[in-house]
């Protein structure tokens, strides 16, 4: 079973569950507090002092079956090869947990995103699965990592994609990787027309910094 949900949700969920063994898939250097495991193909255990860090494929997590009550896997969904597999993966090691991805628009307008990422991850409310397709250039890189700050208060949920399952994570097949292409004229005109759009934005972000510090 899986559904949308809140990142405010899953944190007051976990918590009340302080006895629940958790596991931090991705963690990087800033992983979850809630988290008792961390696993990361690169080895950040300096950061975790007192905690358990693990050096690993999240394809293939040296953990045995049901190992954990709860599993966060931020961010990492999009950018696996084969997401049937990982899916599986979280499954076998854990009775639940909770998946965030970026949504298709995050995917067009963050710079670097493109590159990085395999696929498109979106849920079907009507058949309550997962979705997969390779992310296609619509619209040009707009917006950096950074701008997300003060971005994210007001529009997450046009950002990310909040999902939170249980036993099981239903999805369908993904659609073949393909070369990713601009989908229309428009998109092309954009994309020419980049340093133009970037200008503005860049005014806007330095008067919504300026707001935020004369707001703190």
């Amino acid at each position: 079973m899986i559904q949308r949900t809140t990142l405010d949700f899953v944190k007051k969920q976990l918590a009340l569950h302080p006895k629940w063994r958790v596991l931090d898939i991705g963690s990087r250097k800033g992983g979850w507090p809630e988290a008792d495991v961390y696993l990361d193909l690169t080895d950040f255990s300096e950061f975790y002092p007192g905690k358990f860090f693990v050096r690993g494929n999240a394809c293939c997590m040296p953990f045995g079956d049901n190992s954990f009550d709860f599993t966060i896997a931020c961010h990492i969904l999009e950018h696996v090869a084969d997401p049937e597999h990982f899916l599986k993966e979280l499954v076998r090691v854990s009775r639940a947990g909770y998946i965030e991805v970026p949504t298709p628009l995050a995917d067009n307008i963050y710079s670097g995103n493109p590159r990085q990422h395999l696929w498109w991850v979106d849920f079907d409310d009507i058949g309550q699965v997962l979705t997969f397709q390779p992310p296609l250039t619509v619209i040009p890189e707009l917006l950096r990592t950074s701008d997300n700050r003060y971005l994210n208060r007001y529009f997450r949920k046009s950002f990310v994609t909040e999902l939170l399952w249980h036993r099981d994570i239903p999805s369908l097949p993904p659609q073949q990787l393909q070369e990713r292409v601009f989908s229309s004229t428009t998109s092309r005109l954009l994309m020419r027309m980049q340093g133009l759009i970037q200008f503005p934005l860049y005014v806007i972000r330095k008067i919504n910094q300026i707001i935020m510090k004369l707001g703190r």
